[in-house]
């Protein structure tokens, strides 16, 4: 059904935007230092495992934002499954086809074996909240 269409039948259409703001706020994850990043080619993104940082702790209660242990999105490449599905640099992955994942190499793990078999769920943070997306292979 096109725009024109769903306008139409009354359907409203939203787009979201990151008000300016919002992108010069400092990171609520970062690396651990010392770690090296992980690639999920199948999936399209390196992961490093997820450091909270203090503007995310100092924020956490106050803005009731999520605090997890999990794989940080370090990139994602335009063209694979991953930023395709709606995965950006940033997103701290926690939970991949209902299992929770802590670290970079288990979710690169666990996000390769199943998207080469099926489609999956990833359970992730951004911005603190909680989002999910499909993975289609």
């Amino acid at each position: 059904m096109t725009r024109a269409a769903l306008a139409t039948a009354g359907v409203v259409l939203a787009l979201a935007v990151t008000p300016a703001a919002q992108t010069d706020r400092p990171p609520f994850y970062t690396c651990v230092e010392g770690t090296t990043p992980v690639e999920a080619p199948l999936v399209g993104v390196e992961l490093c495992d997820a450091a909270p940082t203090d503007a995310l702790l100092a924020r956490a209660v106050e803005d009731n934002l999520q605090v997890v242990s999990g794989a940080l999105v370090v990139a994602a490449d335009p063209d694979g499954v991953g930023a395709t599905e709606g995965l950006q640099a940033g997103d701290v992955i926690y939970q991949v086809a209902a299992v929770g994942v802590t670290t970079a190499e288990a979710a690169a793990e666990r996000l390769e074996a199943i998207v080469a078999e099926r489609d999956t769920v990833a359970n992730f943070l951004r911005g603190g909240r909680p989002y999910r997306v499909k993975l289609r292979r």
